[in-house]
């Protein structure tokens, strides 16, 4: 068995997380800045590490694992993290790669592109956002050198697998309020406007927003799970999807069709299964995939209860 964290951003041990990092005291005071956290949970042995923001860990993996891959970051939010590490020796190799004029980025499996590279609402203003699961968002996580990208796998209204944060998110991560579109919504619930409430020719009208954002000045382009596979397979890089919730409405294909049209989207791309880490958080689904895997992919359970601790160093 080996072990993806879940998920490297946004605070720190928030409800229905996992590890993440940021400025907050819960950090500074328990597991000291962003990067000693990133050094405990390599050395622990993980697998993979999803991030919102890729290329602080892409920064880590080049800089401490590859010795120093080979023009110094400039990014002042790297720069600002570093100056926080209590480890003199840690500290000591960040600065240097940092200001070094030779050193760049290098693509990681360990690196795992959350949602694309969607940075985060409030960050610091050094920090780009590209609106999560955009071409945008994916073609930025490439460049911060995540070696995989993960897509969330939602369902139209007729049955064409997209890429959603969840199957009911398009209120908070669209601007479906402010279209025509939005008569369509509360099909599942009043206060909601899901994905599988709208065909795909609907779906591809809407506009990608960062979620809950209250200004409309970065957009980005919806993307299919097809479109992710072409986009994400031109780029050289891995794949991860993951199955969300499904919410299945009149005459939607059945949960074991929409489980066997994940994978099958990779096979007719041409993709190796064992490029391919199918997840979710539901257990009937990675059953399923365990059953019907001659193919090979990588299958990985997701899990909600992480025990509050972090693995020793």
């Amino acid at each position: 068995m080996k072990i993806i964290s879940w998920t490297f951003n946004r605070g720190f041990s928030l409800p229905g997380g996992g590890w993440y990092y940021s400025e907050t005291a819960d950090i500074t005071d328990t597991h000291g800045d962003q990067f000693e956290l990133l050094d405990v949970l390599y050395k622990a042995g993980l697998y993979g590490l999803f991030s919102d923001y890729p290329e602080f860990v892409s920064f880590y993996m080049s800089c401490i694992v590859d010795d120093f891959a080979s023009k110094g970051s400039g990014m002042s939010y790297i720069s600002e993290s570093i100056k926080s590490v209590s480890d003199p020796s840690l500290k000591a190799k960040l600065d240097f790669c940092d200001k070094h004029p030779s050193f760049t980025l290098s693509s990681h499996p360990f690196t795992i592109g959350h949602r694309g590279a969607p940075g985060l609402p409030g960050a610091k203003k050094s920090m780009p956002m590209f609106p999560e699961h955009s071409f945008e968002s994916y073609r930025a996580a490439a460049e911060q050198g995540a070696g995989i990208i993960e897509c969330d796998v939602a369902v139209t209204k007729d049955d064409v697998l997209v890429c959603r944060h969840s199957q009911c998110d398009l209120h908070s991560t669209t601007n479906i309020l402010s279209t025509g579109l939005v008569h369509k919504c509360g099909v599942t619930s009043a206060d909601k406007c899901c994905t599988s409430d709208l065909t795909l020719a609907e779906f591809k009208t809407l506009e990608a927003r960062q979620e809950n954002a209250v200004t409309s000045d970065v957009i980005g382009t919806l993307i299919t799970h097809a479109e992710s596979i072409e986009l994400i397979k031109s780029l050289g890089l891995k794949f991860t999807p993951e199955l969300k919730a499904y919410t299945q409405g009149a005459g939607m294909m059945e949960y074991d069709a929409l489980r066997a049209k994940v994978l099958d989207e990779y096979v007719l791309a041409g993709v190796s299964p064992e490029d391919v880490y199918v997840q979710s958080f539901v257990d009937a689904d990675v059953d399923y995939w365990l059953a019907n895997n001659a193919q090979g992919f990588k299958i990985v359970q997701l899990m909600s209860d992480y025990g509050g601790h972090l693995p020793a160093a």
